[in-house]
């Protein structure tokens, strides 16, 4: 049940994180599908309580180092503290990652930059065939 409980936290942690960074910078609340493993081993209190979070993938992420604690408590991992923390660093780095994805999924690109350089690719666009065809002197 541990493994089971494991991997589908798992599983829901991409599904809210990949869900967070899509709808990030977006007005509109579009959200994909995400396929996920079905959360049957949760109780129905907590995915009510996941469902009305504000910020599912902290709350997922939390569960997963509990269930691990948990998991060292009761034996079911047989592995000493200081090889567990490797895990636990492993996911604090996966967090950092995606609020760095999230940072730059909010962050708006400027306007002017992106007239400009669709300016440059249409210059670009009209300009090397007349430099090319300066340039070659054999169409081979």
């Amino acid at each position: 049940a541990f493994k089971q409980l494991l991997v589908r936290l798992g599983s829901m942690l991409h599904a809210a994180a990949s869900a967070d960074i899509e709808t990030a910078g977006c007005v509109e609340n579009i959200r994909h599908e995400y396929r996920m493993l079905s959360p049957d081993d949760l109780d129905p209190d907590s995915l009510e309580a996941l469902r009305l979070s504000q910020s599912k993938v902290e709350l997922l992420s939390q569960w997963i180092k509990q269930l691990c604690v948990e998991g060292l408590d009761a034996g079911i991992l047989s592995i000493p503290a200081p090889l567990l923390a490797r895990p636990f660093q492993q996911l604090s780095t996966g967090f950092v990652g995606y609020h760095k994805a999230l940072m730059i999924a909010v962050t708006q690109f400027p306007v002017a930059y992106t007239r400009i350089c669709d300016g440059l690719i249409c210059l670009f666009w009209l300009v090397v065939p007349v430099v090319t065809s300066q340039w070659a002197t054999h169409w081979v």
